[in-house]
């Protein structure tokens, strides 16, 4: 239960820090997963990155960070990790009901797990 409270804050924090940097309507009206956020990376790619990067920032912030065993290169630009995290997510459709968090967050640590 604490590790679901935990999610559930980080998931509001992402809400708020990525709603300071772009519309935040669409996190509002409904419910933001992976078909969501896959519109929103073809339509506005720079808040598909900002909204990536977010995730990245608040795991490397955070004890999830160790829990989903990702260790994002610290000299990666931000287009990389975006590409990476796109790339991974036309993947893995079959995942995109999911929340939007929750597949940057399993993107990243397939992508980059720690060794």
């Amino acid at each position: 239960m604490i590790r679901f409270s935990k999610m559930m804050a980080l998931l509001a924090l992402v809400i708020c820090m990525w709603g300071a940097e772009v519309n935040a309507e669409p996190l509002i009206t409904k419910q933001f997963d992976g078909h969501e956020l896959s519109k929103t990376c073809n339509r506005l790619p720079a808040d598909c990155q900002q909204f990536i990067l977010v995730v990245a920032n608040v795991l490397r912030q955070s004890d999830l960070y160790n829990t989903t065993r990702t260790c994002i290169p610290a000299a990666i630009t931000d287009e990389q990790l975006t590409k990476s995290v796109r790339s991974w997510l036309d993947k893995k459709w079959i995942y995109w009901k999911l929340s939007a968090f929750a597949l940057v967050a399993s993107a990243l640590a397939e992508t980059y797990p720690c060794k």
